[in-house]
């Protein structure tokens, strides 16, 4: 059932959840640092998520020699602070900072070497404390056997746990593991499900290629169902957005 649609919106719905930037925002140094960043770089204007900012810095190179001298140097003093400040929050059972510090062990940011397994501990303390970024994340590298070993069974787990949550990315992850029979039984019926609540719900920033491709991907799994079926999980689909629509996503 992998097809080239699905393998490139999966990454898509994970890159662009609505939790993979979520701030840290019970990590005491955020305000600090974010503000010494600023004063060092002249009111530099970066994208993204602050976190995402200080990690661009960490690897600033000449193209930002123009600024003040020491820029580079007061940059790297406020990063390693905010991951003293971060891992302390982690080890003391905060699950953003659990989630975040999993992100940038992932990624290789804020002058962090990439490591999986590390990412993969991280995520997992987060999400048994039902963070759903962390639950969608630590389900992905399951899925893949990326830090950890591979173990459909349980990347489909967690990615219910975070489409429980609303997360659209672990929606269509988990729709696609029905439709393929990994790690639960194949069961169309609720692929569909899952699918429709991805299509119906899809990131805000959704390019209409992207979109086009998620509901060809929807259309095809539809396609093995009977039109009672069908119009049981669009029932099924219209019931869960009531149940969930006063709920904080």
């Amino acid at each position: 059932m992998e097809t080239s649609d699905s393998s490139s919106l999966r990454q898509f719905f994970r890159e662009h959840s609505q939790h993979r930037d979520e701030l840290p925002l019970r990590v005491a140094s955020e305000r600090k640092a974010s503000a010494l960043v600023q004063d060092a770089l002249g009111k530099t204007r970066f994208l993204g998520p602050w976190w995402q900012r200080l990690a661009r810095i960490a690897g600033m190179s000449a193209r930002y020699s123009k600024y003040a001298a020491g820029v580079e140097t007061k940059a790297t003093a406020v990063i390693e602070a905010y991951l003293a400040a971060l891992r302390k929050r982690a080890d003391e059972g905060n699950d953003a900072a659990q989630y975040v510090l999993g992100s940038l062990y992932e990624d290789g940011q804020c002058g962090l070497s990439q490591d999986y397994s590390l990412a993969a501990a991280w995520y997992l303390n987060a999400a048994a404390q039902d963070h759903p970024g962390a639950a969608l994340n630590l389900g992905t590298m399951l899925e893949k056997g990326q830090g950890i070993p591979q173990d459909y069974e349980q990347a489909a787990v967690w990615y219910r746990t975070a489409a429980d949550s609303g997360v659209s990315a672990a929606q269509f992850s988990l729709g696609l593991l029905y439709a393929e029979g990994k790690g639960v039984p194949q069961d169309y019926v609720e692929s569909s499900f899952w699918l429709e609540l991805a299509a119906s719900a899809p990131p805000k920033n959704i390019k209409l290629d992207a979109l086009k491709a998620i509901k060809r991907v929807r259309s095809s799994v539809a396609s093995h169902l009977t039109p009672a079926e069908l119009s049981r999980v669009q029932e099924r689909a219209r019931s869960w957005f009531e149940d969930h629509a006063a709920k904080p996503q």
